[in-house]
C-alpha cells in the first residue's frame, strides 16, 4: 500500500509539472508578440521553478542508474528519451512544412537547423542521465576518478551544450538524485521544509525577475554576475519545487489516492508524449496568434485583457492541448512500433 501510494503522487506531481509546462508555452505563443509573456507575473511565476520542478522529478526516476549495468542504462535512456524526441519531431515537423505550405528545401533546411535545440528538455535529460551513467560506472571503480572527471568536465563545459541548457538544469537532477536517497528524512522533516520554502519563495517573489533570471534570458555563463544569476534561479526552484511536492503529496493523502489522483496519476505517466506533441501545436498556433487575441473581449493592455488571455484563452487552450496530446499518445500505444518509435515504451 505504501508503495502504491508513493507511485501515485510522483505520478501526479509530473502531472502538475507537465501541466505548467503547457500553460506557460500556451501564455508565450498565443498572442502575436511572444515576447510580452516576459512581462506576465503568472508567467514569471510558472518559468521560475516548473523546468526545476520536472528535472528534479526525473533526477528522482533516475534510481534505475544503480540497478543497471553501464551498457544496459546506455541502451536504455537512448530508446527512453533520444530515440522518440529525433522521431518524433522529424515526423511532425514533414506535417508542419506541408500544413504550413512552406516550400521543402527552406523546410527541410530548418528542420535540421532545429533538431540541435528544439525539445532542449529532452536533450538535457539525455545528457545529463549519460553523465549520470559514466560517473557511477567510473566511481565504483574509483571515487578519485570519477571526482577529477567531474571537475574536469565542469571547467570545460561552457557554451558546448548550453543550447539544451543542462548546466541550468544539473542542480536539479541531482537534488532529484538525493532526495531519493534519502527520501525518508525528507519526509519525516516535511513541515519544517515547507516553512523554510514558503519564506524562501515569498522573499524571492520580491526581487524575482524573469527577464533578469530566467535561463532563456541570461543562459548559465562562467561569469560572476551569471553565476549570482544562477543561484538566484535555483534557490527559488529548489524552494518552490519542494513546496509543489509537499503540497501534492498532501493533496493525494487528503482524497485517499481516490480516482481523481489516479487519473491524474495516468496523465503523469504521460508526460513525454505531452511534452513533446503540445509543443508542436503550441507553435503552429502562433500562426494564428491575431486571431486569437482577437477572441479577447477586453482590450490586451488593460489589466482585465491580460486576465482573460491568461486565465480564461490560454488555460482553455492548456486543457485542449493537453486532451490532444493524450488522445495521440492512447492511439500510439496501441501498437507496440509507434509506442516504442514515439513514446519510448516497451
Amino acid at each position: 500500500m505504501v508503495q502504491k501510494q508513493r507511485i501515485l503522487y510522483w505520478d501526479v506531481i509530473k502531472a502538475f509539472a507537465i501541466f505548467l509546462v503547457v500553460w506557460g508555452h500556451c501564455l508565450q505563443y498565443l498572442q502575436v508578440d511572444t515576447e510580452k509573456c516576459w512581462s506576465s507575473n503568472l508567467c514569471g511565476f510558472i518559468y521560475s521553478f516548473h523546468m526545476p520542478l520536472f528535472m528534479m522529478v526525473s533526477g528522482f526516476f533516475a534510481k534505475s542508474i544503480y540497478k543497471k549495468g553501464f551498457w544496459e542504462n546506455i541502451k536504455h535512456k537512448t530508446i527512453q528519451i533520444w530515440l522518440p524526441s529525433v522521431t518524433t519531431y522529424i515526423v511532425v515537423g514533414l506535417l508542419l512544412i506541408y500544413m504550413r505550405h512552406e516550400p521543402w528545401g527552406y523546410g527541410l533546411t530548418k528542420l535540421g537547423w532545429n533538431c540541435f535545440t528544439s525539445y532542449w528538455f529532452l536533450k538535457a535529460l539525455y545528457i545529463l542521465y549519460i553523465v549520470g551513467i559514466c560517473f557511477t560506472f567510473v566511481f565504483r571503480k574509483s571515487k578519485l576518478i570519477s571526482i577529477v572527471l567531474s571537475a574536469i568536465l565542469l571547467v570545460l563545459l561552457k557554451d558546448n551544450v548550453e543550447f539544451v541548457h543542462c548546466m541550468s538544469m544539473a542542480p536539479f537532477f541531482l537534488i532529484g538524485m538525493f532526495l531519493y536517497k534519502y527520501e525518508n528524512l525528507f519526509w519525516k522533516n516535511k513541515v519544517y521544509i515547507a516553512i523554510i520554502c514558503l519564506i524562501v519563495c515569498c522573499v524571492m517573489g520580491w526581487i524575482y525577475d524573469i527577464v533578469d533570471y530566467n535561463m532563456y534570458m541570461r543562459p548559465f555563463r562562467w561569469d560572476f554576475h551569471s553565476l549570482y544569476l544562477f543561484l538566484i534561479r535555483m534557490i527559488i526552484g529548489m524552494a518552490a519545487s519542494f513546496l509543489s511536492i509537499i503540497m501534492i503529496r498532501s493533496f493525494c493523502d487528503i482524497l485517499r489516492n481516490g480516482k481523481f489522483v489516479q487519473l491524474l496519476a495516468k496523465i503523469g505517466g504521460m508526460t513525454l508524449g505531452i511534452y513533446v506533441f503540445h509543443r508542436e501545436m503550441a507553435l503552429l498556433s502562433n500562426r494564428f496568434a491575431s486571431r486569437i487575441e482577437s477572441l479577447n473581449i477586453f482590450n490586451m493592455p488593460n489589466v482585465g485583457g491580460q486576465i482573460f488571455y491568461e486565465y480564461g484563452i490560454c488555460l482553455f487552450a492548456t486543457l485542449i492541448f493537453m486532451a490532444i496530446s493524450i488522445a495521440i499518445i492512447l492511439v500510439l500505444r496501441k501498437n507496440k512500433y509507434t509506442r516504442l518509435i514515439f513514446l519510448g515504451e516497451k
